[in-house]
């Protein structure tokens, strides 16, 4: 079974936690995505930046179980999640990337790089899937190489895995 490695950025995290009903769609993809990961058998690794732990600080409006739940994930040792530090390598890549791309912020360009380096097979954002679109979203960069001997980027939004149902509620 082939490893998949997928980067979710902190626009994933933090939309699972706000657990809006307005973004109820996206909040089931990403519990389904989880819950698809922790599956003994699952060949899925979500890797992530210590830059999503300082995004994601405490805030009252947050689901309380969903906040517990990622800090569970995050903090203790599981076969389905890698935190990976930034590294000096992954700095100097996603400071080379903003030299050339101004508008894309710094924890975007963080992440972007850790994506790459660790060989993600996807980077799923929610940066990018709104109504307006923004200069700095990084679904635009869906495709790029971030250095030379990466491979690029394929950077989408996450949707309902075909294979997943939802329990009727």
């Amino acid at each position: 079974m082939n490893l998949v490695k997928e980067y979710w950025d902190s626009c994933l995290w933090i939309s699972y936690l706000n657990d809006l009903p307005e973004e109820k769609d996206k909040v089931d993809i990403i519990d389904t995505l989880i819950r698809k990961a922790q599956k003994p058998n699952s060949n899925i690794l979500i890797v992530v930046s210590t830059i999503v732990l300082a995004e994601i600080q405490p805030r009252d409006n947050y689901n309380q179980i969903h906040y517990r739940e990622i800090r569970e994930m995050f903090y203790k040792a599981r076969h389905f999640i890698k935190v990976q530090t930034v590294t000096p390598t992954i700095a100097d890549i996603a400071s080379q990337f903003r030299t050339s791309n101004p508008n894309v912020n710094l924890f975007d360009a963080i992440q972007m790089s850790t994506a790459a380096l660790e060989r993600c097979h996807i980077l799923y954002t929610l940066n990018g899937s709104g109504q307006r679109p923004r200069p700095n979203d990084i679904l635009k960069f869906n495709g790029v190489v971030m250095a030379p001997g990466l491979p690029p980027l394929n950077i989408q939004i996450p949707v309902m895995p075909p294979d997943s149902q939802l329990p009727l509620t």
